[in-house]
C-alpha cells in the first residue's frame, strides 16, 4: 500500500519502500523491511512490538511537524 506495487506479482521481489515512495521516512522503511524479512527470526516477535515501533515513529513525525509549525509562527 505504501508503494503501489503488489509484492505477490512477478518478479516476486521486494525493494526498499523509499525506492517507490521517497516521502516515506527511513525509519518506516526499516519497520517494513523488518516486517517482511525472509528470516522469521529477524521479524518483530509480536504485534505489540510492531505497534510500539510504529508509535515511536509516529511520535517523532508529530514532534517534527509541531516544531515546523512553531517555527513558522516567528
Amino acid at each position: 500500500m505504501l508503494t503501489g506495487v503488489n509484492p505477490i506479482e512477478p518478479p516476486y521481489e521486494t525493494h526498499p519502500i523509499r525506492l517507490y515512495n521517497p516521502s516515506c521516512s527511513k525509519a518506516l522503511e526499516h519497520i517494513v523491511e523488518k516486517c517482511t524479512h525472509l528470516n522469521p527470526d529477524e521479524r518483530y516477535s509480536s504485534c505489540s512490538e510492531l505497534i510500539a515501533a510504529l508509535n515511536r515513529e509516529r511520535s517523532k513525525v508529530n514532534k517534527k511537524s509541531l516544531l515546523k509549525k512553531l517555527g513558522k509562527r516567528k
